[in-house]
């Protein structure tokens, strides 16, 4: 009776997904698909009920070379789990500039960082590489074997600006979208 309407925030279950040449590639997946499956397997470690992953479906960190494409929350869960999982390497792509030492002008008080320097994620392991946008993908027999990348400034994905001469490629074996 004392409020006008209740708001339950519980985040989409609708993916964003990139429109780069090679997303077709198979191991390019939603970070969710991931995310549900690792949460899955923790409930059946855990003796609660699970959906095991259709058999051929079940996606797995273990051994690969991952790339999480996004550096909010759902990247940083990805890239734990992934650790937990002993992939061989996780590194983040994050399309945001580093963050600034100090106050940060780009998000003014009292509004929360875009960023975090570090998280628990981060502190397991791999890396992030700040201001990078992914160009596209590279295969071999139909699955992602690279990203191509490039280094990027602006203040928003709105408003990104290549940096000449900054491309590069990374090897992959699973690619997380987590935009």
């Amino acid at each position: 009776s004392r409020f006008d309407a209740v708001v339950i925030a519980i985040g989409s279950r609708v993916s964003r997904d990139l429109d780069v040449p090679g997303r077709e590639l198979e191991g390019i997946r939603p970070a969710m698909d991931y995310l549900y499956q690792r949460n899955r397997w923790v409930a059946a470690q855990e003796g609660r009920p699970a959906r095991a992953p259709e058999p051929g479906r079940e996606l797995t960190a273990r051994d690969k070379r991952v790339i999480v494409i996004g550096g909010g929350d759902t990247g940083m869960d990805c890239i734990s789990n992934s650790h937990r999982e002993n992939a061989a390497s996780v590194i983040m792509l994050d399309v945001y500039a580093q963050l600034l030492d100090g106050e940060d002008p780009r998000t003014p008080w009292p509004l929360p960082p875009k960023r975090t320097a570090s998280t628990y994620a981060l502190e397991e392991g791999g890396r992030r590489r700040w201001g990078t946008e992914v160009t596209g993908f590279g295969g071999r027999d139909g699955h992602v074997s690279h990203v191509y990348a490039r280094q990027v400034t602006g203040k928003s994905s709105r408003d990104l600006t290549p940096v000449p001469g900054s491309e590069f490629v990374l090897e992959a074996d699973l690619v997380l979208v987590a935009i």
